[in-house]
């Protein structure tokens, strides 16, 4: 498969691959295994075998004009969750699989963890997002999870927590570079169920076009440097956690209604608890995904359909704000 003019991924023993270096060196292994056994049947035949790794033998530019020329797939990769009992298909475009699979049982170490660290209101919003995720749901909700709140509060924590649930299906974004305005803000999306900014600055937006279609689910170029551009659709679930507002500037702007805001308490464990705690979540990750998984489908993918955080809008957009104040005093 080729996208943006380079190769985007391969299929090599029942998975997808998008490795660059492991295709080489399935390539020259294989070219490496045949010119031995051709030359032990033909012992005084003069063998030459050509190399992708070895730069003279010019394989690597001619594989680099192959895919220049071929066709633009347009097929989605990780749009869909692979469990460790499903078995994966090659039309399910998967890189990845999760080690383990949704069951039923207690989960102790998460449950005291984040009694602490979040509301019970907050952990709603923040478990309704994983049972999104988890079961392919995303695709139909337009929200984002911010995460706001102080430096060493627990926004780190959860995050930890969806990087263990999905392990292999999320990546990094910069969604200061996503907003930039610049004609590679694009360059960092990468297709898969989950993208984390765990420092976001959503304070200084100069452009909110492309957040708006990535968590709307709208296509979008990828441009990155030295690359011809293509097109992606986020499916996914983007998460943002930051220690300063997102700027509304004004009432009606898009990101309102995309961001469902979740913040911790400002309590904290000792340092002996959160570690042993942490350490035994590693232990319930099949658990939690099963409460979240319960939790999604009881509430439904519309439950925060008309969500808005006001505090935000009074935070940052100051004629909000101003008429708020005083709207006894304007009238209609």
């Amino acid at each position: 498969v080729c996208k943006g003019g380079n190769m985007y991924a391969f299929w090599h023993n029942d998975i997808w691959n998008t490795d660059m270096h492991d295709l080489i060196d399935i390539i020259d292994n294989e070219v490496a295994a045949k010119t031995k056994a051709f030359t032990e049947l033909n012992p005084e035949t003069d063998i030459q075998a050509l190399y992708m790794r070895h730069h003279d033998s010019n394989i690597m530019k001619k594989f680099g004009e192959y895919t220049r020329q071929m066709p633009e797939s347009d097929v989605q990769f990780n749009s869909n969750i692979i469990f460790s009992d499903q078995k994966i298909k090659r039309e399910d475009y998967a890189t990845e699989q999760l080690s383990y699979t949704p069951a039923p049982g207690d989960t102790p170490a998460f449950d005291e963890m984040f009694d602490k660290l979040y509301e019970q209101e907050e952990m709603i919003k923040i478990m309704w997002f994983i049972g999104a995720v988890l079961t392919n749901s995303m695709k139909k909700i337009e929200k984002f999870l911010f995460l706001y709140g102080g430096k060493g509060t627990g926004k780190g924590t959860i995050i930890s927590v969806f990087k263990k649930l999905f392990e292999g299906y999320y990546a990094p974004i910069d969604l200061h570079r996503l907003t930039s305005g610049s004609e590679f803000a694009t360059g960092g999306i990468k297709e898969t169920p989950l993208l984390i900014d765990d420092d976001a600055d959503l304070y200084s937006i100069k452009d909110d076009t492309n957040l708006l279609k990535l968590t709307s689910h709208d296509p979008i170029q990828i441009n990155n440097k030295y690359q011809s551009t293509y097109t992606v659709t986020f499916e996914g679930l983007l998460v943002a956690a930051s220690n300063q507002p997102y700027r509304v500037r004004n009432i009606d702007s898009g990101i309102t209604r995309r961001a469902v805001v979740a913040k911790p308490t400002n309590q904290k464990h000792d340092y002996d608890t959160y570690h042993r705690l942490i350490k035994q979540i590693d232990f319930e990750l099949a658990h939690i995904a099963q409460k979240a998984i319960d939790l999604f489908e009881s509430m439904g993918p519309g439950a925060y359909e008309n969500y808005v955080d006001y505090s935000m809008m009074e935070a940052t957009d100051h004629f909000y704000d101003y008429m708020r104040e005083n709207a006894v005093a304007l009238g209609e």
